[in-house]
C-alpha cells in the first residue's frame, strides 16, 4: 500500500477543529470549529475550492456530521443545542433542538436520515426525530459526560463513551442497557467508531490507546499504544481492514487490523490533531487540528483489499483458523494485544519492553516449574512400577523367599 499523500489543505476558521465530516455523494466536507462556526469547501478540482461559513450556534461547535442523503448538516454546540442546517441554503438556514442541560458532544444521523442521536455533558444520550423536531427518549446509565453515542450499522443499538470510563451498548428499541465495558486505570473513551460489519467498536482513550472490542463476545479483541498523547478521534475504512486514529501527539496513524499492526504515522498539522473521518467510499481522509487547519488527504488504499487477503493464521481464544476459513466482513480478528507484539512494524515499535521481558521472566518461571514436576512424577512412576514387579512377578517373590 502506498503512503497517503496530501491533496488540500483549507484554512478560513479562527478556531481548533472539533469535527469532521465528508459530503456522501460530492467532494466535500465540513469542519465545525472552537470559534462557534461550520466551515464547507468544495475540492471537486483545483480551480473549485468553494468555502461557505455557517453562523448560528452561540458557543464553540463540538461535532457536525451530513445526513445520508447530504441534504441536511447536524452540528452540536457547547451552547447546549444541535442544529439542523439546510445544505442548499447559502446563508445557512438552520433549527435548533434544545433540551440537553450541558454542552452537546457529538450528534448522529440513523441510516435512513430521519432520526438523530446527540450525547451530552448532562450524562445523557437523547434521540430525536429530524422531520417533526420532536425528542423521543433519553438514554441513561452513564455518570458522568458523555463525549460520543453513535448507531450501531444494524441500527439495533447505540454505543456511547463517557468520562465514567465505560463503553455502554444500548438497545435502541427498548432503550435499555445491554452491555458496560468498563476501562481499567484512569484512562477513558473519548470517541468511538462502529466496524463496518457492526461486529467490533474502536475506540480512542485519554491514557493514549486505541482499542477494539468485539461485541459478540464481549470482550477487548486489539490494543495498541502507539500514540504518545490522548487519542482524539477514530475512524474505519469502509472496508473494514483500516483504522485511522488522531492524537494530542500531532499524528495521524493508520492501522492495518488484520495484520494487527500500525502502518504509517502522518505528521503535518503544526499542533494537536483532533477530528479524523474516512470519505463514503474510503478513497480520502480529512483531518484537523488545533492549528485552526483542515487537510484532506487521499488514502491510496485499494478498496477491494478486504479480498486480496493473504492466508493468515487468526487465533480466537483456544480455536486457531486460517482467514479463508473466516466471513472478513464480519471481523474475526485477532486479540493481539499480546499475541502480535512481534509482528510490529520495525519502524514504529509501540511494545512497552518492560513488559515484554516481565512476560518472557514469567514464562520461563512456568516452563521451569513444569520441567521440576514432570520430573518428579517420572521418579514417582518408576518407584511404583518397582513396587508392582515386587507384587506381580512369581520370580521375584521365590527369589526373595529363598534369601530369608
Amino acid at each position: 500500500m502506498e503512503e497517503p499523500q496530501l491533496a488540500h489543505q483549507f484554512r478560513g476558521l479562527k478556531g481548533g477543529v472539533t469535527g469532521l465530516s465528508f459530503h456522501p455523494h460530492i467532494k466535500q466536507v465540513a469542519a465545525s470549529s472552537l470559534d462557534s462556526n461550520i466551515m464547507v469547501w468544495n475540492f471537486s478540482s483545483e480551480n473549485n475550492l468553494k468555502a461557505l461559513r455557517y453562523s448560528g450556534h452561540t458557543d464553540a461547535v463540538l461535532d457536525i456530521q451530513y445526513s445520508p442523503s447530504g441534504s441536511l448538516l447536524a452540528s452540536s454546540s457547547k451552547d447546549r443545542t444541535i442544529r439542523i442546517w439546510v445544505v442548499k441554503s447559502v446563508k445557512g438556514q438552520s433549527t435548533d433542538f434544545k433540551g440537553h442541560q450541558g454542552p452537546v458532544r457529538s450528534v448522529d444521523f440513523n441510516s435512513d436520515g430521519s432520526k438523530i442521536l446527540s450525547a451530552s455533558d448532562d450524562k445523557s444520550i437523547k434521540l430525536w426525530t429530524v422531520e417533526k423536531q420532536r425528542f423521543i427518549k433519553s438514554f441513561n446509565g452513564h455518570n458522568n459526560w458523555v463525549r460520543s453515542a453513535k448507531w450501531s450499522p444494524d441500527q439495533k443499538m447505540i454505543a456511547s463513551v463517557s468520562d465514567d470510563r465505560s463503553l455502554k451498548l444500548f438497545d435502541e428499541n427498548t432503550g435499555k442497557e445491554i452491555h458496560s465495558f468498563n476501562e481499567p486505570g484512569r484512562g477513558f473513551g473519548q470517541c468511538l467508531s462502529f466496524h463496518p460489519s457492526g461486529s467490533c467498536i474502536a475506540i480512542g482513550t485519554s491514557d493514549k490507546k486505541v482499542k477494539m472490542y468485539d461485541i459478540r463476545t464481549m470482550k477487548l479483541h486489539q490494543s495498541y499504544t502507539s500514540h504518545t498523547g490522548p487519542v482524539n478521534q477514530v475512524a474505519f475504512h469502509p472496508s473494514g481492514c483500516y483504522l485511522l486514529s488522531c492524537s494530542s501527539d500531532g499524528f495521524v496513524k493508520m492501522f492495518d487490523i488484520i495484520e494487527a499492526q500500525p502502518v504509517y504515522g502522518l505528521t503535518g498539522h503544526k499542533e494537536e490533531v483532533t477530528a479524523i473521518e474516512f470519505s463514503p467510499k474510503g478513497e480520502y481522509f480529512s483531518s484537523g487540528g488545533s492549528d485552526n487547519a483542515v487537510f484532506v488527504w487521499k488514502s491510496n488504499i485499494d478498496s477491494s483489499s478486504s479480498n486480496s487477503l493473504k492466508d493468515k493464521n487468526v487465533k480466537d481464544g483456544n480455536t486457531v483458523r486460517a482467514l479463508s476459513e473466516l466471513d472478513l466482513n464480519k471481523s474475526d480478528y485477532e486479540n493481539i494485544e499480546k499475541q502480535s507484539i512481534l509482528k510490529k512494524n520495525p519502524l514504529e515499535q509501540d511494545v512497552d519492553t518492560t513488559t515484554l521481558k516481565a512476560e518472557i521472566n514469567r514464562l520461563n518461571q512456568k516452563v521451569e516449574t513444569l520441567t521440576q514436576t514432570i520430573f518428579y512424577m517420572e521418579k514417582r512412576m518408576t518407584i511404583v512400577e518397582e513396587q508392582l514387579k515386587l507384587y506381580t512377578d512369581p520370580s521375584i517373590g521365590e527369589s526373595e523367599t529363598c534369601e530369608y
